[in-house]
């Protein structure tokens, strides 16, 4: 060995760029699809404080912005928008995507349902299919200590259509904080 080198811990102002550079260029790839990726400062305070490691440095920043879970993946079309919310949004709100007017996070009031989340997002568009709507519900197992092992997310179908032609049969199922509802597209 000749030399050493000695490299000093990145500063955060730094790490900040190295997550712009890596988003810029997911974003290009992403616009070849005409898709498009919004981050909040909040999830890119998120992706800079859980892509570094200090043996490895930032590294490990390009694996957490390629990493994903395959079980939930959506279909994405063309010109659509990916939002990643902000975490506040996580803990109060309710997501609705897909076959709406205004696909988005909406805070979640005490008596939110599904019907109203509905009719805050515009309705359906003509191509929903509100047969088929899915709600995905993140639930955790009680009393324990690590939360990210225990949560296991669940899918809830519900059909629309029952729930308007019957309401006391089928009554709106109330949302909880960080639920996802998919309101997918007719299938012809």
């Amino acid at each position: 060995i000749d030399e050493v080198i000695v490299f000093h811990r990145l500063r955060e102002a730094s790490l900040y760029m190295v997550v712009d550079k890596m988003l810029d260029e997911l974003r290009t790839r992403l616009a070849e699809r005409q898709l498009t990726l919004e981050l909040s400062d909040d999830a890119r305070a998120w992706l800079v404080k859980n892509g570094y490691d200090e043996a490895y440095g930032a590294r490990p920043l390009r694996r957490l912005i390629q990493k994903g879970d395959l079980s939930q993946n959506v279909m994405i079309r063309h010109e659509d928008m990916i939002v990643i919310p902000d975490r506040g949004d996580l803990q109060n709100s309710v997501f609705i995507m897909g076959e709406v007017p205004r696909p988005g996070s909406y805070s979640r009031a005490e008596a939110m349902t599904l019907m109203k989340l509905i009719a805050l997002a515009g309705g359906f568009t003509q191509f929903a299919a509100p047969g088929r709507i899915t709600v995905i519900r993140e639930n955790g197992v009680e009393g324990s200590n690590d939360e990210s092992k225990d949560r296991q997310k669940v899918r809830l179908q519900i059909n629309v259509n029952a729930i308007q032609r019957d309401p006391t049969a089928n009554p709106d199922p109330s949302l909880q904080s960080g639920d996802v509802v998919v309101v997918p597209q007719t299938l012809f």
